[in-house]
């Protein structure tokens, strides 16, 4: 063979694999799944998105295109519909996790948030199950109370000096303090620091990230763990689970079993809950009316003596409005055959965001839609609020979550004022990062209400 001959074997071999790939695609059983022609053959659309951080956005607009099943790239299919959630995320028919989650644990070990068999997760979760049960929290609340005493108190100093407040920041660090408080008995101390301490803050960030991209290609987590390591760099998530390790070290003493499930809690914790009271502040700033209408019925419950201060839990949740305040803030399947190995995934801000079952504001949040429906459909919108995971794999820490946020916001939304300063690039009065999380930049000034 001539140095000639050598010369076309680049483009022989792309030619061979690109007739592979059409091949694999005419014979396979979803090939009439639409989808934006790049997902035939690539992931750049989804990278693309994360890359602009509206991931989200990306795949709502693909539904508003092609319907309720939309192809992602290659293998990975989104599917957006109520009885579809049932089959995939049901206790009944739960389908086990893909392996976008391998990269959540170290190589060849899983956790609770990685581990992928739903048989192997209940094995592991049922030893700690009663950590997280309604019974246990009711030891808690007084760590979240002494919490709540000092995010008001930084509010206060907030409303005082007119200094411009970012939300979720200050927010993550209240949960941050909380969870310190309840899984190592001590606060981490960022509320009080008013800042991210040792940058724990952007290495949960940095792990969010990296998900969100090395997910899309699980493979690659082995190798980067082991070059990251010879450069003696950390993933993002490896640098937090090292920082909480070292507190649960220090702290714990022996007294409890499972520091790696507390690890865990105290990474999971504080960034959910984050960005659900930053979507209650956000929210009820920017409607006058559902504000005046939570801020009625928690004052009409504390001069009735059935909302104390601070708040209790089992109070809080005795107020109808109130609960519904928290609601929105964000096989065969469809008649189609998926074959083993196929990635099928129901994202929960696209969901929540569907007008056959949350109506055509269902981009809005409107508390009253759980009151004007009939049972029936308050019925569907109940089951179809996946914000915590639905079956077998809701969030461990759903329940610590939902207790700080009815212990806390009674006491934000009685005793300060939000002014929302518009985010000037996206023109909305904040802008959503969607990339795998939902953070919110949200800017206020705050003031006291005056009484």
């Amino acid at each position: 063979m001539t140095a000639n001959h050598y010369f076309y074997l680049p483009g022989l071999f792309v030619a061979v694999l690109s007739i592979y790939f059409v091949a694999q695609t005419l014979r396979s059983p979803l090939r009439r799944v639409p989808g934006p022609l790049s997902a035939r053959f690539s992931r750049l659309g989804e990278v693309f998105s994360i890359y602009k951080t509206d991931y989200a956005q990306y795949i709502i607009a693909l539904r508003k295109q092609y319907g309720p099943l939309i192809r992602l790239a290659p293998n990975r299919y989104s599917i957006s519909d109520a009885d579809a959630a049932k089959t995939i995320l049901g206790h009944k028919n739960s389908l086990n996790k893909s392996h976008f989650y391998d990269i959540f644990g170290a190589p060849g070990m899983s956790n609770l948030f990685s581990e992928t068999s739903n048989a192997i997760h209940a094995v592991m979760r049922r030893p700690i199950a009663h950590l997280y049960s309604q019974t246990s929290l009711l030891a808690y609340e007084p760590a979240v109370d002494t919490c709540n005493i000092i995010l008001l108190k930084r509010l206060r100093e907030y409303a005082s000096e007119k200094k411009e407040l970012n939300v979720r920041t200050l927010m993550q660090f209240y949960a941050f303090d909380v969870i310190g408080e309840i899984t190592v008995g001590s606060r981490f101390g960022l509320m009080e620091d008013d800042g991210d301490k040792n940058g724990v803050i952007d290495a949960i960030t940095d792990s969010m990230y990296y998900g969100a991209y090395v997910g899309l290609l699980p493979a690659l987590h082995p190798w980067i763990v082991k070059v990251s390591g010879w450069f003696g760099m950390r993933a993002g998530f490896e640098k937090i689970q090292k920082f909480i390790r070292e507190h649960l070290d220090d702290r714990l003493s022996g007294r409890t079993k499972s520091p790696e499930a507390c690890a865990q809690t105290v990474v999971a914790g504080s960034d959910t809950t984050a960005i659900s009271l930053t979507s209650v502040i956000g929210h009820h700033s920017t409607n006058t009316t559902a504000l005046t209408a939570l801020r009625y019925e928690l004052e009409a419950a504390t001069a009735t003596g059935t909302l104390s201060n601070p708040p209790s839990f089992k109070e809080a949740q005795k107020l109808p409005y109130f609960r519904l305040s928290l609601m929105r803030l964000f096989d065969y399947i469809l008649r189609q055959y998926f074959p083993p190995g196929t990635d099928v995934g129901i994202n929960p801000w696209v969901l929540h965001h569907e007008q056959p079952i949350f109506g055509p504001d269902a981009s809005e949040s409107r508390p009253q839609r759980w009151i004007s429906g009939t049972p029936e459909e308050r019925g569907i919108l109940d089951r179809n609020m996946i914000a915590f995971g639905p079956g077998p794999r809701t969030c461990n820490g759903k329940n610590i979550s939902l207790m700080e946020m009815y212990k806390v916001i009674p006491q934000i939304v009685c005793s300060f004022d939000f002014y929302v300063i518009p985010d000037e690039q996206c023109g909305k009065p904040w802008s959503n990062d969607t990339a795998w999380l939902v953070w919110q930049d949200l800017k206020c000034k705050v003031r006291e209400v005056s009484r």
